[in-house]
């Protein structure tokens, strides 16, 4: 073996030894430190700002290291509640906010209203009203809001052009009421070979559920009562909202027919001029926006009062913890918080003042846009039987749009069906 080649083998056993030491110093560290078990359902591209922000925390707070597990939301929470019981679950995990009651009732979580005392008042100022109420049930404050997502009105640029929809500047100008809607709707919507097919529509529903809610919450309606035992939806406010959902299909014929199969997909084909939806979806225009030219502004107010349809994703601790490790948990909770605008990029709006106020969020157009919604966004009631009360209304809706029921009958059904549910919960 000559010389050289001896060389090369001595410098990479010093090279692999170096790297095994760094491992295992490394490994050691973690071992040694607070070690925080953080869950949530945040997979796919979405997730990726919220791992971001936990290496930048690792890296900020050699004390303490964080470990993220990411699940599918489909069973997330089972995952959860069966872990906590077995006294092996997450130190600090994500729970939506309809999903709070559970957690609150079960007594797994932990009330955070000793940390927050302790933080100075413009700590907690910092914080839109409504998103931080949604997390305080009792009196008591059981998770600090992440953020929220709500929908509003997305709409095709270059098609609002071409329909002669702008201001005095030749911009796009998006409708603010029922009446303009109704008005942009129909220019938008055209038959260009006049074979008696509609080629591009004004207007077209991806998720009814949503819309709906926002209509109801606008007309001064709600799904339960006040103390969540009675079920409201067939009031006037709720037959009136989804009759107005079916009279944009049948009536003003500014929407197709559900069964036509044009949605969300058709928006990003430019064969839809409106849609009402989420936040969520911003980064999945982005990837089009060399072809697609789109803008986004609040959701009309079609009743007496804004309302959007909204949900909010909120940090929660695991109850039980040594003191030294709760207190560790609320230092990754603030440090989340305060920096949510790396995780608001990848579809959601913070709820920090601060953060909403920034030069940085400002550059974020179609953010900065659905954010003027947060002072009214709509939550839904949160109740034990969510999902329960979720399949009656999505079903009575479905009825309705497709008309094999009246809005008023498919209501009517809908609530006497959520109706005996609360009333077994009750006994």
């Amino acid at each position: 073996m000559t010389k050289n080649k001896q060389t090369i083998i001595i410098i990479l056993i010093i090279f692999v030894f170096f790297i095994f030491f760094l491992f295992e110093r490394n490994f050691l560290n973690h071992q040694e430190n607070i070690v925080i078990h953080f869950w949530n359902g945040f997979t796919g591209p979405a997730g990726y700002g919220i791992l971001e922000m936990v290496k930048d925390f690792n890296q900020l707070h050699p004390e303490t290291f964080v470990k993220m597990q990411r699940m599918d939301w489909a069973t997330y929470y089972n995952k959860v509640m069966v872990s906590i019981m077995a006294n092996r679950g997450p130190d600090v995990f994500i729970v939506h906010n309809d999903q709070m009651n559970r957690f609150v009732q079960s007594g797994e979580i932990l009330p955070l209203d000793k940390h927050i005392e302790q933080e100075k008042l413009e700590w907690r100022s910092d914080f839109a009203e409504i998103p931080w109420q949604v997390s305080n049930y009792n009196g008591k404050q059981w998770g600090i809001t992440l953020d929220v997502f709500c929908i509003g009105l997305w709409y095709n640029k270059e098609l609002f052009k071409k329909a002669g929809i702008v201001d005095d500047k030749g911009n796009p100008l998006p409708p603010c009421n029922l009446q303009e809607f109704l008005i942009v709707g129909k220019k938008l919507t055209q038959d260009f070979d006049n074979d008696g097919k509609i080629d591009q529509w004004g207007f077209a529903y991806n998720y009814p559920h949503s819309v709906f809610y926002s209509l109801l919450k606008q007309n001064g309606g709600s799904l339960l009562s006040q103390d969540g035992h009675n079920a409201q939806l067939n009031s006037p406010a709720g037959v009136n909202s989804l009759q107005l959902m079916v009279d944009f299909i049948y009536k003003y014929k500014i929407a197709p027919p559900l069964s036509a199969g044009i949605n969300w997909f058709s928006f990003r084909k430019g064969e839809v001029g409106m849609m009402l939806e989420g936040i969520y979806l911003v980064r999945d225009l982005e990837v089009l926006k060399d072809t697609l030219d789109y803008g986004a502004a609040p959701i009309p107010q079609f009743g007496d009062v804004p309302a959007a349809w909204g949900g909010s994703h909120i940090l929660v601790i695991r109850k039980g913890l040594p003191p030294e490790k709760e207190a560790e948990c609320w230092k990754f909770i603030k440090y989340i918080s305060e920096h949510s605008i790396k995780w608001a990029k990848g579809g959601t709006l913070p709820i920090r003042k601060s953060i909403i106020q920034s030069p940085e969020f400002r550059t974020l157009k179609e953010h900065f846009e659905f954010a003027k919604q947060i002072s009214y966004v709509a939550y839904e009631p949160n109740n034990l039987f969510a999902q329960e009360i979720r399949f009656y209304l999505d079903t009575a809706i479905e009825r309705a749009l497709f008309q094999t029921e009246s809005p008023q009958v498919a209501l009517d059904k809908a609530t006497t069906e959520i109706q005996a549910l609360l009333n077994r919960g009750s006994d």
